[in-house]
């Protein structure tokens, strides 16, 4: 595996990782849902429904204060 320097000013950042190189490109996966990860999403969002009561399919209304 091949990794670019990072500078030595900045602390908290990862180094980058080329997804071109040919070393790493296994190891980089893109995240596919599928219909078993969507089937447990839906009743999660069915349960929780359940306690909390029915979730809001639009946005709320912003207050008129415009005084």
């Amino acid at each position: 595996m091949h990794f670019t320097r990072v500078p030595t000013n900045s602390k908290n950042k990862a180094p980058f990782i080329n997804p071109e190189d040919r070393d790493i490109s296994p190891y980089i996966k893109k995240f596919e849902r599928t219909s078993e990860d969507e089937a447990r999403a839906q009743s999660a969002r069915d349960q929780s429904e359940k306690i909390f009561g029915p979730f809001r399919k639009t946005p709320r209304d912003k207050p008129e204060n415009n005084e």
